[in-house]
């Protein structure tokens, strides 16, 4: 008993050390906080009991291609300056920084204030846990919270290098009134501090606007109207490296246009076919080597479908549309049943498979760029 309780207190108390200074942050900031567009990154998950690298959410984290990995953080107090901390990972080559060229953004207005104080450290790998290269950057700007509604960090050309330039997308972040719970972005416009990326974009060599445009395919509400969109950012994803990601959108690609299929025939199946043939293989190689973990995908591609807009959800759905429409998710679910039940099986065989499964992959990072 005693020792359970002494267990107990520790976790609390890692909870109060870890949680604590960011807390106090939210209560210095009198109760405001900016919260991140979570289309801009990923939050980020840390092993502390927060949840996050602080209470009030607001680090993201993004693949930038080049093997670099950035995360965002935003520090801020009521009449105070707003600071921004960056961490650049990366495992080799040296990654060029113009940090003094960072900007950021101050919306209504779209006012830009470069760093007024700058700081950096570089943590290089050693034979402990560090495998990686980190650049901390540290940005003081010259305006207080309370005078802006929504801030974004953005990264003009040429500010950041690795063999050449990485384009990357700004962070934005919207303040949150802790009073009243309310979001600004019902009183301000949603910011758009550069041109909006294609897909064409998604055919870039360069990793960084691949990923980015993928990025905006798959976060663009259009997209759900023609969802044979999502296979293509399943794609990208894969070819630079996200294959988790790859496998969720490849999966939800089939569920949403399957879905569309029911309303909307035409060549919609002929496509659908062509992009199981062609984009399918590879991710579901990689998928099937850990079935356990597909199951885990699976589960979420379900629960983004309920709450993901659908513009098909709502029209007119007679009995005949309605049983059409259970076969596709009877389809997913008789997915999962047989991962669960011929697990050893699949897992054997997709592994088997995965050297030949490579090669195609590595034929398709080889082909010529577009001009």
């Amino acid at each position: 008993m005693f020792r359970i309780g002494r267990i107990v207190g520790t976790v609390f108390f890692l909870q109060w050390v870890l949680c604590a200074p960011s807390i106090a942050q939210e209560k210095a900031a009198g109760g405001m906080s900016f919260k991140p567009y979570l289309a801009d990154g990923a939050p980020i998950q840390t092993e502390e009991y927060c949840g996050y690298r602080n209470a009030n959410q607001d680090w993201l984290g993004r693949d930038l291609g080049e093997g670099v990995h950035v995360e965002v953080g935003l520090k801020y107090e009521k009449g105070m300056p707003i600071s921004a901390t960056l961490l650049f990972r990366y495992y080799d080559g040296k990654l060029e920084l113009s940090p003094n060229e960072f900007e950021l953004r101050a919306f209504p207005g779209e006012k830009i204030f470069k760093p007024s104080e700058i700081r950096r450290d570089l943590y290089k790998p050693n034979n402990g846990h560090c495998a990686q290269y980190g650049e901390w950057v540290y940005l003081k700007f010259p305006v207080q919270p309370e005078m802006v509604e929504q801030v974004a960090l953005v990264f003009p050309s040429d500010t950041v290098k690795k063999k050449e330039t990485i384009k990357v997308r700004p962070f934005r972040f919207e303040k949150t009134d802790g009073a009243a719970g309310s979001n600004s972005l019902s009183r301000v416009k949603p910011i758009n501090v550069t041109p909006p990326l294609s897909a064409e974009d998604m055919q870039s060599c360069d990793p960084g606007i691949a990923i980015a445009a993928a990025e905006e395919v798959v976060n663009k509400p259009s997209t759900l109207k023609e969802p044979l969109q999502l296979f293509m950012a399943a794609a990208v994803f894969f070819q630079h490296g996200a294959k988790d990601k790859a496998v969720f959108w490849f999966y939800a690609a089939q569920l949403r246009v399957r879905y569309q299929l029911v309303f909307e025939q035409g060549d919609l199946g002929q496509i659908l076919s062509i992009m199981l043939m062609t984009v399918g293989p590879p991710i579901n190689n990689y998928a099937f080597q850990d079935v356990e973990k597909l199951n885990r995908i699976l589960d979420t591609v379900l629960a983004w479908d309920k709450t993901a807009p659908n513009p098909f959800r709502n029209k007119n759905q007679p009995k005949d549309i309605e049983a059409k429409l259970e076969k596709v998710y009877s389809g997913f679910y008789d997915l999962k049943v047989k991962l669960s039940t011929e697990r050893e099986a699949l897992e054997q065989a997709a592994k088997l498979a995965a050297p030949q499964m490579e090669l195609m992959s590595e034929q398709l990072r080889n082909r010529p760029c577009p001009n």
